[in-house]
């Protein structure tokens, strides 16, 4: 029943990755369509056509989905679902839990925590920046893409988008600090939740 739900929840996962991925490159398209000239209005028939050109990347010969076949999207299900292949003193510790079969029982789900530890700290603020992922994406430029492909990041138009969230995770992440030390400092939170 629990690899049931899990699988459940993976297969839903993937969908509205992928829906979200066609939903932007469909306004994408159609505002460069616009831009150029092409089309005099974006209605939702043109972002339904747009989508259902791109959307047939996503699916195999046999119909079915298969999110390998583009890079950014794949990237992005594995690090919502956690299991983005560890890298560095995570996989050397993971590698070394393997081998101690009488800890490794305590030790199953190591991926996914140290996954969504990461997770966890790109939304923190000045945190982020001990993340190899977000300091390779924030010091990528246009152009030079070498150090960011390995996140699914192959045009200028997907770098510019994760720069955007890395600004926008930092802005969230910087006001609810601030909200949070604000109201330490004027007595209002102590370790019993938010004195009133």
């Amino acid at each position: 029943a629990v690899s049931r739900t899990m699988d459940a929840a993976d297969r839903t996962f993937s969908e509205l990755v992928r829906h979200k991925r066609v939903k932007e490159i469909s306004m994408r398209d159609a505002l460069l369509a616009q831009e150029k000239g092409d089309i005099s209005e974006i209605t939702p028939a043109v972002l339904d056509a747009a989508g259902q050109l791109y959307e047939q990347r996503f699916y195999n010969e046999f119909g079915d989905l298969d999110l390998k076949r583009d890079a950014f999207t794949n990237n992005e299900f594995l690090e919502v679902t956690y299991r983005t292949e560890l890298e560095g003193a995570a996989k050397a510790f993971s590698a070394m839990i393997e081998q101690i079969p009488w800890i490794k029982s305590y030790f199953r789900f190591i991926r996914s925590g140290i996954n969504g530890l990461k997770v966890k700290t790109q939304n923190m603020p000045l945190l982020a920046g001990m993340l190899k992922k977000e300091r390779d994406i924030f010091f990528a430029k246009p152009g030079q893409l070498d150090n960011v492909k390995k996140y699914g990041i192959d045009n200028d138009w997907d770098l510019e988008r994760m720069k955007a969230r890395q600004v926008s995770r930092q802005a969230v992440g910087m006001g609810l600090t601030y909200v949070a030390v604000q109201k330490f400092l004027g007595g209002g939170l102590w370790g019993n939740g938010p004195n009133v």
